[in-house]
């Protein structure tokens, strides 16, 4: 497990700040609070990086989860 940070979320995909050296390409598996005891896990995949900073297309196996983090965004759209 790596840490991250989140920095900015959208419908396709999400930019996070790594603590470590992560590879372009590179399979990964989101953990995504949902709540305070939910969590969706999302894969996806490594898709730029630049120092820290890296961009990760999410790839939703259905349209559920593709539905859920919408709805995870408009909470937090809401919460600014």
């Amino acid at each position: 497990m790596i840490p991250a940070t989140g920095i900015d979320i959208s419908a396709d995909g999400i930019a996070v700040a790594v603590g470590e050296p992560i590879s372009l390409g590179m399979p990964v598996l989101l953990a995504i609070p949902l709540g305070e005891a939910t969590v969706v896990s999302v894969a996806g995949r490594v898709s730029h990086h630049c120092g820290e900073i890296c961009s990760i297309t999410f790839e939703f196996p259905n349209a559920e989860q593709c539905e859920q983090i919408q709805d995870l965004i408009t909470e937090f759209t809401k919460k600014r």
